[in-house]
């Protein structure tokens, strides 16, 4: 029973079938430079000594460019061409990052304006319970300003006669 199976599984197997249909291509393999077993195909280069040699490995070890013929000197001219051409697309994008910066910034201060706060001004101050953003806060307040030292900083007087220096936001 089980050499039956093989059989028929062995010819519906679209491996061990010849190709029937005319429509299909049968598939041949792809030469290839590659290849280790093609040991005809080999590339004559030509060199700036006049000769022909057969391998890129010979061109390196002279220190050639197999592909123009010149010697070491077209290496370093690339070199110094690709490291220019970094130079020019890293100020580039430095001029374009400073660009998008200055208009995130135009955008983000648009609507927002400068608080200015004077000495004797009342004050609500905001003072956090918890770490956790969904627990309650707590107001503290009425307070007065007695002096703004610094710019966002502010020295108040609050209700117990307690005084405290505080950061506001912008």
């Amino acid at each position: 029973m089980s050499s039956h199976f093989v059989k028929a599984a062995r010819e519906t197997c679209h491996l061990r079938r010849g190709l029937t249909c005319r429509d299909r291509i049968p598939i041949t393999p792809i030469v290839r430079p590659e290849n280790p077993f093609e040991h005809n195909r080999r590339l004559a280069i030509p060199t700036c000594l006049g000769s022909t040699t057969k391998r890129p490995i010979e061109t390196i070890e002279l220190g050639l460019d197999w592909r123009q013929g010149n010697s070491h000197w077209s290496i370093e001219k690339y070199l110094r061409d690709l490291t220019e051409k970094l130079k020019q697309a890293h100020n580039l994008t430095r001029e374009n990052s400073e660009k998008a910066q200055a208009e995130y910034e135009s955008r983000y201060n648009l609507r927002s304006r400068e608080k200015r706060l004077a000495v004797g001004d009342k004050v609500l101050i905001l003072i956090p319970s918890s770490s956790h953003k969904l627990l309650k806060k707590k107001w503290m307040g009425p307070a007065s300003i007695v002096e703004p030292p610094r710019p966002h900083t502010a020295r108040v007087k609050m209700e117990d006669g307690s005084e405290r220096e505080l950061h506001f936001k912008k």
